[in-house]
Formats: C-alpha cells, structure tokens, sequence
C-alpha cells in the first residue's frame, strides 16, 4: 500500500525530491579524496542511483555525537543541522551515532541518547514538509584498529536503542550491518568507509526507498 507522503511525491514530477542526508564523518566522507567525495561517500553514490528525480545533499560534521554532553560538538548545535532544516527536505536520512559509543559518551547514554534524539527527530517533524525519515544504522567498527569498548556498545548497546527508538516512533529503519560486517576492505581505518563501503550503505538506502514506495522496484 502506497503511503500519502510516497503518493505525494510519486505524483510531483516538477521539482526534485529533496533529500537530506545528515550525520557525521562517516557519512560526510571522511577519507576519501577531497575532490570527488561528494560524488563518492553514499549520497553522493545514491544521487546517482536514484537520479535525477531527487536530489540527494550531504549535510554532515565530522567529531559530533546526537548527545549533548559538553564532549564532542553535538548534532543540533552544528551549522549542518540548522542548514539541513534549512533546506526543508522531503526524506531525511540521519546516521549517527558512533562517536556516541565510545566510553565517554555512552557513560551518559542513559539521560541523554534517546531525549537528544527524539529533539532532532522532532525538528525535521515539525517542518512543513512533513519529511519522510529514515535511521541509518551507523556501520560496524573493526575491532583491533576501535578500541573494544566502543566496538561492543555500538554494537551491543546503541544498535538495540537505536532500532527500538526507530520502531517507538514509526520511523524506517535502514540495517547496514550485513553490508560492512567482516569486510575490514570497507574500512580502512576500522571506523570511516571506502568506496565500496559507500557504495554499500547506498544500496541499502536505495532498498529502504523502494520499500517504502519512493522509487520503483
């Protein structure tokens, strides 16, 4: 069954598709080269796969958590957030959370990981675009090269939060565990992706949008 959001949009062949793609250095792109990154980390990649019907922005910081805690800058702070609402997109895909799983942070998960959360989640809401979201698991870290401790509460602790948060609010949630996990290829520093690490999370969006009746099967 056709949602009206999906309806909506399926019907307005006009202007494209806005879609903000919000989170950290992992979908900003970090290590990737400069010149070309845009086109390279996974919106860039899901641009091009969803053509030119949409257009697909990155909106990303790296070193920020969704707490706000006095530690890393947090997400509702940076100058990404505020221009993401700016843009008033129609889908949002945030993906974040894995500076929030280092030890430091997670110490303070229980007051602030889901309230933060739910104050971002309730920004997007309150546009008048009414914006379809997604959640973006944030990747596997490669333990060895991540400490053991942050590996374990991404993993253990923050994937659990984030798919029951996700489910608490009807909001869709994209899995990328299956397509990073065991393949140390798609990372080359155990936390940011490679190309073929943005390639696969942009395959997961891309399943997670024609799930959702955004584009065809």
């Amino acid at each position: 069954m056709v949602t009206l959001l999906a309806a909506t949009l399926l019907a307005s062949p006009a202007a494209p598709i806005r879609v903000a793609c919000v989170g950290d250095s992992i979908t900003y792109g970090y290590g990737l080269n400069e010149k070309t990154r845009l086109k390279r980390n996974f919106p860039g990649v899901l641009q091009n796969l969803v053509g030119a019907k949409f257009q697909v922005k990155t909106f990303a910081k790296p070193g920020i958590t969704i707490m706000d805690i006095n530690w890393l800058p947090p997400l509702m702070k940076t100058q990404e957030f505020k221009a993401s609402l700016a843009y008033k997109p129609q889908v949002v895909i945030l993906m974040i959370g894995t500076n929030d799983a280092n030890p430091t942070a997670w110490a303070k998960a229980d007051s602030h990981f889901e309230q933060d959360l739910t104050k971002a989640i309730g920004a997007y809401r309150s546009l008048p675009t009414s914006p379809r979201i997604f959640i973006a698991q944030p990747p596997q870290l490669i333990a060895g090269i991540v400490k053991p401790a942050q590996v374990s509460n991404l993993e253990n602790k923050l994937y659990p939060r984030l798919r029951a948060f996700a489910k608490k609010l009807k909001i869709s949630y994209i899995p990328t565990f299956s397509v990073t996990t065991g393949k140390a290829k798609h990372t080359p520093d155990g936390i940011h992706m490679s190309e073929a690490g943005h390639t696969a999370i942009a395959g997961e969006v891309l399943k997670a949008f024609k799930v959702s009746r955004l584009v065809a099967n």
